[in-house]
């Protein structure tokens, strides 16, 4: 009779929440387990803008450029062959904007050309194209047009 006596208080005891004897529970978290999976991971691993995927090459030079290419980014679009003012554009999913870019062009000369554009000052606009234009003194400009 003792047992299920004591048996009977310990169930009455634990039913309103007390612990066995150096058991002690477990201190509340001070924001739900939600908030960790929905905001604190992305900002862990490092939030990157996503944009359009629309990726366009203006020949800026004023001459022909060769061999044309942007990468980067989870998938480099060909651009191929750029005539004088002309441009060539790719489009994929959208995609992380990656925070650099490297352009690869081959002038009339035959020399290899590349520049790498500095992408973390850019703003993506929602359905926008990112433009880079090849300068006449080589350089590679940035931007975003509607």
């Amino acid at each position: 009779m003792i047992n299920s006596q004591v048996g009977s208080k310990w169930a009455r005891a634990h039913a309103r929440g007390a612990r066995a004897p150096g058991h002690t529970k477990a201190p509340a978290l001070p924001f739900p387990a939600w908030f960790v999976v929905v905001i604190m991971i992305p900002v862990m691993l490092g939030c990157r803008p996503t944009f359009s995927g629309k990726i366009a090459v203006q020949n800026e030079t004023g001459q022909s450029l060769e061999e044309v290419h942007v990468r980067g980014f989870r998938r480099n679009p060909p651009m191929g062959s750029l005539g004088i003012g002309s441009g060539g554009s790719g489009w994929m999913d959208p995609m992380p904007l990656p925070s650099t870019a490297r352009i690869t062009w081959k002038p009339p000369d035959g020399k290899d050309r590349e520049a790498e554009v500095d992408l973390t000052q850019l703003s993506p606009i929602p359905n926008g194209t990112l433009v880079f234009e090849i300068q006449p003194d080589q350089s590679v400009k940035a931007r975003f047009d509607q």
